[in-house]
């Protein structure tokens, strides 16, 4: 499993939701399955899939799909 694969059941996983429905467009707080509670979950499955830590400066940056990409890339997850 790849990467953006990775990246794409976490988010489904964490926030109970189909994978057609995990894209560019996801906000937090706009879509309602991705509230504060979620937002943890999804934190806290993202340093498991990727065996990362996050910080606080960058978890309060992934409010969108596309921003929980680029930062991951900073830990050095490249995605495809």
């Amino acid at each position: 499993m790849n990467n953006s694969e990775k990246l794409l059941n976490v988010f489904s996983n964490a926030l109970g939701i189909r994978k057609d429905k995990v894209n560019d467009q996801l906000a937090y707080q706009t879509f309602p399955q991705w509230d504060s509670i979620s937002h943890m979950v999804l934190i806290t499955e993202l340093e498991d899939a990727f065996e990362i830590q996050l910080n606080d400066k960058d978890v309060l940056q992934m409010d969108t799909y596309s921003n929980v990409k680029s930062q991951l890339q900073k830990y050095n997850i490249s995605f495809d």
